[in-house]
């Protein structure tokens, strides 16, 4: 995910064809010597959508910087398809011309047999030296972390509404890793939400397992969030802690706490704002923050992906 100091714009014609594009100052902060952040990030989207059917995209994203080596250039290409009523098809994949390798791919398969069940499985890949730009915190250099390794990934996830209102969710992951540092892992999850208000506001909490080739690597994690839309108002809290097996750099536990708050000032005008704290073995104290104005002048078609 990209965060930017700028300006998004996206607009869709009515018989589905459609342009986004954004740019501005990439919002990156450096801790190391002779490290610094890009100075622009630019970038944009064509797509035609057909609504319920098919939405099919390509991308581009350049990076300008003072970093070690070219700019980051990205190409990419999205599709979403109904190939029958209860089933969906998504894939994205995004290339690197600055490194010349594939930095990501991701293809997946949704199957929504009733309104009980929503069953998902896929498989992504990605390589840092290809997806990330140049390392930033000392945490992410070698041999903390190995710019040439490559992940993949198998996953699964169930829903069952098991009653009108609350859902039940169990996932599980396989990841693997090239290097045998850091190794192969699983990942286990299960959750609960409950939507209310109409249906406008969920809660919800979860518990997830990694067990990993390396003791270091595993941990267990914790996760409660809820939203809450009085009138013209929209307030979030997501709060999540890991609890790790071996202690990192003197600690076990780690925590991120996301508030958020938007308010539609228009029928087309909405003003919304994040605030997140997050304590770890590699941030001692961080805070960021994120403001937001948009501004929606039509309608958007394509499919829930």
């Amino acid at each position: 995910m990209e965060t930017l100091d700028g300006g998004f714009v996206k607009v869709t014609t009515p018989i589905g064809l459609g342009i986004s594009a954004f740019g501005g100052a990439p919002v990156e902060y450096s801790i190391l010597d002779n490290t610094k952040g890009g100075d622009s990030l630019y970038g944009g989207r064509i797509f035609f959508a057909r609504s319920g059917f098919v939405e099919l995209g390509a991308s581009y994203l350049k990076e300008e910087g003072p970093f070690q080596g070219e700019d980051r250039e990205l190409y990419g290409g999205d599709l979403w398809l109904r190939v029958a009523g209860p089933v969906e098809l998504t894939g994205q994949a995004v290339y690197n011309r600055s490194v010349r390798e594939m930095a990501s791919q991701r293809y997946a398969v949704r199957i929504v047999p009733g309104a009980t069940f929503d069953i998902s499985a896929g498989y992504e890949s990605y390589t840092y030296k290809g997806l990330f730009q140049t390392t930033l915190n000392p945490a992410f250099v070698f041999p903390s972390a190995d710019n040439n390794d490559k992940v993949r990934t198998f996953f699964g996830i169930v829903d069952w509404a098991f009653v009108p209102g609350w859902t039940l969710e169990v996932a599980a992951k396989n990841i693997r890793h090239d290097k045998a540092d850091p190794g192969d892992a699983n990942r286990g999850e299960v959750g609960l939400r409950y939507t209310y208000n109409g249906k406008k506001d969920v809660a919800g909490l979860s518990a997830g397992i990694v067990s990993a080739d390396q003791e270091k690597n595993e941990y267990q994690e914790y996760r409660g969030f809820a939203t809450y839309s009085p009138s013209k108002f929209r307030l979030a809290l997501d709060a999540l802690t890991q609890q790790y097996k071996r202690a990192i750099d003197g600690k076990k536990n780690a925590y991120q706490v996301v508030a958020s708050a938007g308010y539609r000032l228009l029928d087309a005008l909405q003003v919304s704002g994040d605030l997140t704290y997050t304590q770890s073995p590699n941030f001692q104290k961080d805070y960021a923050g994120l403001i937001r104005a948009s501004l929606e002048l039509g309608t958007s078609t394509g499919g829930k992906k």
